[in-house]
């Protein structure tokens, strides 16, 4: 088990793997494998839009409550903005957000997102959902900030996934996502997103210390075999402060456009 780090939010990714608890395995197989389409189907499962009340609880195991929809999004190029699905409907982007000091501005991947008319739903991790003004984000996004599991039976607060966005992706949560390690929604999500061929692109934050880890260089190469995208930030040195200022949000949008063309 990678360990979880507790150095402060500026430089560091860690999670608290313990925030949430796991409940039964047969409750979360039953209550998503129901509405789970193969990847490439074309269907969609029924989903909830506009605002909502965020929380709840779900039981964990095998599958982490979400529904991903075999996807016939299209980009004309690089950084545009993506057509309408064969639903009529945009296709719909999970920003998946961890803790770092950076993460407050997470608008900034939105806002374009938006902008290039995808529809936003953000999934955090425990401590990541501490760092961002969750309300902001719901009330721009028209959907719930999910950290939590949902209980069995309760609906689902987001549409399908079309492509994942994870940044910042922390030290922490990257090395436990190689691992296939998922003790939260977060990476409950991202350990299924691979079995249904989504799109993801990942934006590492973290600080030098940090990526001179072995584990970080073999959790990257694991990624990058599993067909993650990869942004190219350079990590800062500990003790700066962090590098708010390089982070470039919106290279995981570029990232993505082309991986949608493909599909």
């Amino acid at each position: 088990m990678i360990q979880q780090d507790s150095r402060s939010s500026s430089t560091t990714g860690g999670e608290g793997s313990g925030r949430e608890k796991a409940g039964t395995d047969d409750h979360a197989e039953a209550d998503s494998k129901a509405e789970l389409p193969s990847a490439g189907s074309g269907t969609e499962a029924p989903a909830t839009g506009g605002p909502q009340t965020a929380g709840g609880t779900e039981a964990a195991g095998g599958q982490a409550g979400w529904v991903v929809r075999g996807s016939t999004a299209r980009t004309s190029a690089p950084g545009a903005a993506p057509t309408p699905s064969t639903t009529g409907r945009n296709p719909f982007l999970y920003v998946v957000l961890c803790a770092a000091g950076i993460a407050d501005d997470v608008t900034k991947l939105i806002t374009p997102a938006l902008q290039r008319t995808w529809r936003v739903g953000v999934i955090a991790t425990p401590r990541g959902r501490e760092c961002i003004d969750a309300a902001a984000i719901e009330a721009q996004t028209g959907y719930p900030v999910r950290s939590a599991w949902r209980a069995p039976g309760e609906s689902r607060p987001l549409p399908p996934a079309d492509a994942i966005a994870v940044a910042p992706a922390t030290f922490n949560t990257i090395n436990k996502w190689a691992q296939g390690i998922s003790d939260t929604l977060a990476l409950g999500i991202l350990c299924e997103a691979h079995g249904f061929g989504i799109p993801i692109a990942a934006l590492p934050y973290l600080n030098s210390a940090q990526a001179a880890h072995p584990a970080y260089a073999q959790s990257l190469a694991r990624l990058r075999r599993m067909g993650v995208l990869l942004g190219d930030y350079a990590p800062h040195q500990p003790g700066t402060g962090g590098g708010r200022v390089h982070f470039r949000w919106e290279q995981a949008l570029d990232l993505l456009a082309p991986a949608l063309e493909r599909r």
